[in-house]
């Protein structure tokens, strides 16, 4: 039996699904531009407390025909000294077109969603 999740739940979940989408739309980019992508092509705002959802993110590139190198490079981002990055190579073209063209509905929607909340119409 499944339980309904709070209602306070709703609104943390659709910022995180959201920012997790943009991540991966900016991974999709540059693998598409370059054959290659990396935790240093991510150009949207991270939101403060949400960096582990960059973790995630490249979980998903799995599915979206990217396959982990085990090549390693520096990080761009001060906050990520000392750490090493992977980087991710391009394997399936068509499939992260599709998931690229997947995400843009989906941040479409969300961006509709975020300023009818503020009451703006556009």
């Amino acid at each position: 039996m499944m339980t309904a999740q709070p209602k306070y739940l709703d609104p943390m979940l659709q910022k995180r699904a959201a920012t997790q989408a943009q991540i991966l739309a900016d991974l999709l980019r540059a693998g598409l531009m370059r054959g290659e992508c990396s935790a240093n092509d991510i150009t949207c705002p991270i939101p403060e407390g949400e960096e582990n959802v960059i973790g995630g993110v490249f979980q998903k590139l799995r599915g979206c025909g990217f396959v982990q190198t085990g090549k390693r490079i520096k990080p761009a981002r001060e906050e990520q000294h000392g750490r090493k990055v992977y980087v991710w190579r391009l394997v399936r073209h068509s499939t992260a077109q599709r998931k690229l063209r997947e995400l843009a509905a989906v941040l479409v929607r969300t961006e509709y969603v975020r300023r009818e909340d503020q009451g703006e119409l556009f």
